[in-house]
């Protein structure tokens, strides 16, 4: 009987999106660099256009959010140096922000944000390269266009941590 418990318990917990990671006990810091804004804005593009190739500042803010995933796993302590156990380095070279569905009028009804990152891991003399990308579908009359960005910055952050904490 416990041990059946024991197995509805793990798979109520996954099942609800609990994670549980491993990492090598030797790797107990990280350092995040600063994001580097990679991102090409074409010449066709207008300050006036919906569909958008890049939001101010993205970089900062996408920052922000990786360290704060790291803060929620709890696994690593955060240091202010790149002799941590563990070294992320980014380049913001995607944003996108395009229509999905439209309505009998031809207005957009749910937009797609979509954010990408090429990631240089590098941990104790190797080192992983990875495209990462994070994303978030609305719509613009239940929320806005700055917390869908929110969103998909924080499924990029969760996909990055995922291999970070699930690749050592």
């Amino acid at each position: 009987m416990r041990s059946s418990l024991s197995l509805l318990f793990a798979l109520f917990l996954a099942g609800c999106g609990y994670s549980f990671h491993s990492i090598d006990p030797s790797l107990s810091t990280l350092y995040v660099s600063k994001v580097k804004n990679k991102v090409t804005i074409s010449s066709d593009y207008s300050a006036t256009d919906d569909i958008k190739k890049y939001y101010p500042n993205l970089e900062v803010y996408l920052r922000q959010k990786i360290i704060d995933r790291f803060i929620f796993e709890g696994q690593l302590s955060l240091v202010n140096s790149d002799s941590a156990d563990i070294v992320i380095d980014a380049d913001l070279v995607n944003y996108l922000k395009e229509p999905l569905t439209y309505n009998s009028s031809e207005e957009i009804t749910r937009w797609r944000i979509k954010i990408g990152l090429n990631v240089r891991i590098k941990i104790k003399g190797k080192e992983i390269i990875k495209s990462i990308y994070g994303e978030y579908t609305y719509d613009p009359s239940l929320i806005s266009e700055r917390l869908a960005i929110d969103k998909a910055m924080e499924d990029l952050a969760k996909n990055l941590a995922d291999i970070v904490l699930n690749t050592w």
